[in-house]
């Protein structure tokens, strides 16, 4: 003779079917912030590191303008005033590969400055099109040049 289950014992025995459907609709909704949270924290990864590589290239051509103006050199057609900052001029534009393989170019503009100095304002650029696009950045600073 069958035993039958009382009828609290029948509904402990498991998940219904709408409880299923709810708990893997929060898992996928999980799921799925997590997977944007991850999409955009690589997408700024990879902007800081360019921004970083930017700096870097900016920063040592600065570097070498400061080195033309204070010694004499042949070289120093460099820190001649003239240059444009939006359009690419002889001697006031250069075109760099960054370590990764990035394209820049730079571009400087030197103005008389006070006091023998020379204002130099250098702009970087990324010549690469990608999905993280930043900004030209300017760089601007002092030269004093020894003659």
């Amino acid at each position: 003779m069958p035993r039958d289950l009382p009828v609290c014992a029948k509904r402990e025995a498991g998940f219904t079917l709408a409880e299923l459907m709810v708990a893997v609709l929060l898992l996928v909704v999980g799921v799925l912030a997590v997977a944007s949270i991850m999409a955009t924290a690589t997408l700024r990864q990879v902007r800081s590191t360019v921004v970083t590589e930017m700096t870097a290239l900016a920063e040592s051509k600065v570097e070498e303008l400061r080195a033309h103006a204070i010694y004499k050199s042949a070289d120093t057609v460099q820190v001649s005033l003239g240059g444009s900052l939006t359009t690419s001029e002889a001697d006031h534009a250069d075109t760099v590969t960054s370590p990764v393989g990035r394209p820049y170019i730079r571009r400087w503009l030197i103005e008389a400055g006070v006091a023998g100095t020379r204002r130099a304002t250098l702009r970087i650029a990324s010549e690469q099109q990608s999905r993280v696009r930043v900004p030209a950045m300017d760089f601007p600073t002092l030269l004093l040049v020894v003659r």
